[in-house]
C-alpha cells in the first residue's frame, strides 16, 4: 500500500515532465517543437495549464503498479532470503531483491507505460 501511494502522489510531479519528453522523443512532433521550454509553452497555449495533464489517469495506474509491485516484491523476497551476518552478504541480498523487484515491477507496467505514452503523442489516440 505504501508503494502505491507513493506511486500515485509522484505522478503529480512526473505527468507534465514525462509529456513534454514523450513528445520531444516522437519522431513525428519533435519537429514542431524547438526545445523542452517551447514544448511547454505550446502545449499551455494549446490545452491550458491542465494540458500538460493529458493522460494523468493513465500515469497514475502506472506509477501505482510499478511501486506496489516493485516495493512489495522487495520486502517479499528479501524476507525470503536467508539471513546474513555480513555485509557482503547483506548487499548481495539488496541486489538480487532489488533484480527480483525491479523485473516483476517492469512486467507489470510495460503495457500501461505504453498505453500512457500514447496518450501523450497528439493525434495518436
Amino acid at each position: 500500500m505504501t508503494g502505491a501511494s507513493a506511486g500515485a502522489t509522484e505522478a503529480f510531479v512526473v505527468v507534465p515532465f514525462e509529456l513534454v519528453k514523450i513528445r520531444l522523443q516522437n519522431q513525428s512532433s519533435v519537429k514542431q517543437y524547438r526545445g523542452v521550454l517551447d514544448c511547454t509553452i505550446q502545449v499551455g497555449r494549446e490545452s491550458g495549464l491542465f494540458g500538460l495533464y493529458r493522460g494523468f489517469k493513465r500515469t497514475v495506474w502506472r506509477h501505482i503498479v510499478w511501486d506496489a509491485g516493485y516495493f512489495g516484491c522487495i520486502f517479499k523476497v528479501g524476507s525470503l532470503l536467508p539471513q546474513v551476518t555480513t555485509k557482503e552478504s547483506e548487499l548481495l541480498n539488496q541486489f538480487i531483491a532489488g533484480s527480483v523487484g525491479g523485473t516483476f515491477g517492469a512486467a507489470l507496467n510495460t503495457p500501461l507505460d505504453v498505453v500512457k505514452s500514447r496518450i501523450k503523442i497528439p493525434g495518436l489516440v
